[in-house]
């Protein structure tokens, strides 16, 4: 009952933790919630201990990745996937793993130099999937990225790779964020596809944390366990992102951690 108002700024993930800092050294940072999806700042922040020792009473509900490190909690699990402009491509040139898509682009290497994007490992973001999945397939990871990066134009960002798509000037992207690709193809009448990476999907953890400076600590917690309750898993899938607590009714959220990998196996998720 003391909440009264909710303020929220909707920031880059990596602008999140730039704006905490600059704030907070001067004693004036409003943030009491943070949410991003910049691992490598997440990791810096946990080890300075400067996230707020608290311990969830939904922990026993979720996963183990569900808290990836003392006071770090996971907000949802994102699946990376494969995108394509469906006008450009037949159907059975729409790429469904990273072992077709080489097959692809070795074959008809003039057909599609430059006219595949993924991720700038410069970003955070883009170096954490390269990280994962190179990490998950050690024996032919380098082999298989080393033909497709001399085809590839990286990105910054989802955004634009998906806009590019549309247009044309890009036929196929790997590596693509879930959260922008699936609901401008939900817009789009049917020009861009996307699918799931048959050969190992990218599961992003997008983090979650309440900083010690947070001068409404107590709200703070109790926004975090909603987000974490069932209810708060289903607000989730409502706003774009893929929940992970298992259990979930399907008809509230028909696309979860738990849905992917019964599709998907468990083998296939990075």
């Amino acid at each position: 009952p003391w909440v009264k108002t909710i303020k929220s700024n909707n920031l880059s993930s990596a602008e999140v933790f730039e704006r905490y800092y600059s704030e907070a050294a001067t004693g004036t940072s409003p943030a009491s919630l943070m949410v991003s999806g910049d691992p490598t700042s997440w990791v810096r922040m946990a080890k300075k201990q400067a996230l707020l020792d608290y311990e969830s009473p939904e922990v026993s509900h979720l996963p183990a990745f569900g808290k990836p490190m003392p006071n770090l909690y996971t907000f949802s699990a994102d699946p990376i996937l494969m995108a394509y402009n469906t006008a450009l491509l037949s159907e059975k040139e729409r790429p469904q793993g990273i072992g077709q898509l080489v097959d692809m682009v070795t074959k008809d290497p003039k057909r599609f130099h430059g006219k595949i994007t993924t991720y700038d490992i410069a970003v955070s973001f883009g170096f954490a999937i390269f990280y994962s999945w190179l990490k998950q397939n050690p024996d032919h990871g380098w082999d298989t990225l080393g033909k497709l990066l001399k085809m590839t134009r990286p990105e910054r960002s989802s955004g634009p790779m998906v806009n590019k798509l549309q247009t044309g000037e890009y036929l196929a992207g790997y590596f693509v964020s879930s959260t922008v690709v699936i609901p401008n193809a939900t817009k789009s009448a049917g020009l861009l596809g996307w699918s799931y990476i048959s050969d190992g999907t990218p599961m992003f953890l997008r983090g979650m944390g309440i900083p010690k400076t947070a001068p409404q600590v107590n709200t703070a917690k109790l926004m975090l366990n909603y987000i974490l309750s069932q209810d708060g898993q289903i607000s989730v899938y409502n706003g774009g992102f893929t929940p992970y607590r298992s259990g979930l009714p399907s008809q509230a959220a028909p696309r979860t951690y738990e849905s992917i990998e019964s599709k998907l196996g468990k083998k296939n998720m990075v």
